[in-house]
């Protein structure tokens, strides 16, 4: 018997991600690099943490991780962090 696999994100955040940036599910299933069922089972059952993940990337513009834009990352992070660190004052 197969293990349940772990939903980081709901059924409905996937729909509301996704009609936030109001992009069809084609459109969806190519920028998260799954197949066109994809998304259709994300809106009915919701994602893993890695489609999670990929979706905040997604929503702020990532680029695919390369080694060329890691200090890119490292300073977004930093940004992120400061932003969060007022957020929670």
């Amino acid at each position: 018997m197969a293990a349940k696999k772990e939903t980081a994100m709901t059924a409905e955040a996937f729909r509301d991600w996704q009609e936030g940036l109001r992009i069809p599910n084609h459109m969806a299933a190519r920028q998260l690099g799954v197949s066109t069922n994809g998304p259709t089972n994300y809106r009915q059952n919701g994602a893993g943490r890695t489609v999670a993940l990929a979706c905040s990337a997604i929503e702020v513009g990532l680029d695919p991780w390369t080694p060329e834009g890691r200090a890119e990352m490292r300073a977004l992070r930093h940004v992120l962090e400061a932003i969060r660190a007022v957020a929670h004052k």
